[in-house]
């Protein structure tokens, strides 16, 4: 709560966004941070100096005739105005009054990084849950932490809207150098709200994370900390390796840390990652795979060697026979036959000379 001017003006300086702005022509434009688009901002005017603000013309700016009743003014503009003593009420005021005519500056605010405009909004009587309905989610994908907090601790904007969106979202952007903190600290923030499901819209969230060109491990294993983690995640990993192109090793580190979380079945849908992981030629994840004890490599029909055998998988083929518990003998010899449809001769060799195929 604010208390006296020093420390309004201290607070408001310490929350001031930093924004850079151009000039076209004769008008302004300020630089949104997030998305590095330049907007229309309200001083179009050459005189009025917004890198350096003079106090004495930005108050005669303000009460001067530049302001027009029914314009509207941007978020920056009013934070400046907050620079000046005594003209918290002014700023309350043009909130009020755009609040009424049904416009939602405090989504303004937020993507632009006015904690200080933000604190104040919330504190307004006029403020209710409808205005505050996106906040999180623009306070997210525009990775301000600070605004993510607060507006979590207030609690009348729901993290969990559409379907968790603005977890979705925030694990969707690609964060450049230096960003990588914040979008695992917004991450973490929406994790410990109760309100949000990672698993939603079919582990999306995840999906997202796996899709981006450098998987973000620190992300993963927040999703992994939390109590709803989906047995089907395994699932999740394979479609989006399938998806991206052009596909990394990230997918191994992926299935090692998810076959550790018990949580993690993979077994899912009758052994369906392991006959994946075969006919997709992935000899690293098939034998992490049959490592556990929970994974059939014959289950479906002994399908996994028959998959592997019918694609020409020599190097998955051996990694089924050392196990022990595959016979490609087993469903009418399957696997034999389609390695001698598909005319690879070195598997073929291989499924006769294996210590199974012995009894066929």
């Amino acid at each position: 709560m604010y208390q006296s001017q020093d420390d309004q003006e201290a607070e408001i300086q310490h929350t001031t966004p930093h924004i850079r702005f151009m000039q076209q022509s004769d008008i302004w434009f300020e630089i949104a941070p997030f998305y590095n688009r330049p907007t229309p901002c309200i001083v179009n005017t050459p005189k009025f100096n917004l890198l350096t603000p003079d106090k004495e013309e930005l108050s005669t700016y303000v009460y001067g005739s530049h302001i027009e009743k029914d314009k509207f003014y941007s978020p920056t503009f009013m934070h400046l105005i907050l620079l000046q003593k005594n003209m918290h009420e002014v700023v309350r005021a043009e909130i009020k009054r755009l609040l009424n005519n049904g416009i939602n500056i405090i989504n303004d605010f937020i993507k632009s990084g006015c904690t200080g405009l933000v604190e104040m909004a919330l504190q307004m009587k006029e403020v209710n849950n409808a205005h505050l309905e996106r906040a999180v989610f623009y306070a997210a994908i525009y990775l301000r932490v600070d605004l993510v907090k607060l507006l979590l601790l207030d609690g009348r904007s729901d993290p969990s809207i559409h379907s968790d969106l603005p977890l979705r979202m925030v694990c969707d952007i690609q964060a450049t150098q230096g960003q990588e903190s914040d979008v695992i600290q917004i991450v973490e923030l929406l994790l410990n709200d109760n309100r949000v499901d990672p698993t939603s819209m079919n582990n999306q969230a995840f999906m997202c994370i796996l899709l981006a060109p450098s998987v973000n491990f620190e992300v993963v294993k927040l999703l992994l900390k939390h109590e709803r983690v989906c047995p089907a995640l395994l699932k999740t990993a394979f479609k989006a390796y399938e998806r991206k192109v052009p596909p990394n090793s990230d997918l191994i580190k992926v299935v090692e840390l998810l076959l550790l979380d018990p949580r993690v079945d993979p077994s899912f849908n009758n052994n369906e990652c392991i006959r994946w992981a075969c006919a997709k030629n992935q000899p690293e994840i098939v034998k992490m795979l049959l490592q556990d004890k929970r994974v059939d490599p014959t289950s479906g029909g002994n399908s996994a060697i028959g998959l592997a055998s019918e694609k020409g998988h020599v190097d998955v083929v051996k990694l089924l026979l050392d196990d022990g518990r595959v016979n490609p003998a087993d469903n009418n010899g399957y696997a034999i036959q389609r390695a001698i449809d598909e005319g690879h001769v070195d598997i073929f060799h291989l499924l006769l000379q294996s210590t199974s195929t012995q009894r066929v």
